[in-house]
């Protein structure tokens, strides 16, 4: 039996660039979407729901109206999110930051692997990273 070894791809400055405009229109629905899902999380921490559980629809019931919409939106926002998610993975970055608005791609340069950097707000890639675990954004110039 033999696996198929998944290939890395590397991402260039100039690709990244390409796709900054969707990328940066889905992390502006992210940020919003996240703000408001802060906001619900708080309102249903006070009604004492049960965060972390799937919650069935005659569960959701059980609460008044106000709360049950609260517990309708914040799947319908879960949902909503995971898609902007996706829709940056597709363009090779990976969320790094919700709240900063801080988006990774794999770089390479001679031998050395790192990840590219953006945050909401910057016009083009400017910074890297070594790697996600030490999220330490560097000036491409110490590249």
């Amino acid at each position: 039996m033999t696996t198929k070894q998944k290939s890395t791809y590397f991402y260039s400055i100039e690709e990244i660039n390409a796709m900054l405009p969707s990328v940066e229109a889905a992390v502006y629905k992210l940020i919003q979407m996240h703000a408001q899902v802060n906001v619900i999380v708080s309102q249903l921490k006070l009604a004492d729901v049960p965060l972390g559980e799937q919650l069935s629809v005659n569960e959701i019931n059980h609460y008044d109206e106000h709360t049950a919409d609260n517990i309708s939106s914040l799947k319908v926002l879960l949902n909503a999110i995971q898609e902007e998610v996706v829709t940056i993975k597709m363009k090779g970055g990976v969320v790094s930051c919700v709240e900063k608005g801080i988006v990774n791609w794999i770089g390479k340069k001679e031998e050395k692997k790192f990840l590219f950097s953006w945050k909401l707000g910057e016009k083009s890639i400017s910074f890297w990273q070594v790697d996600k675990k030490n999220n330490t954004r560097h000036p491409l110039s110490e590249l």
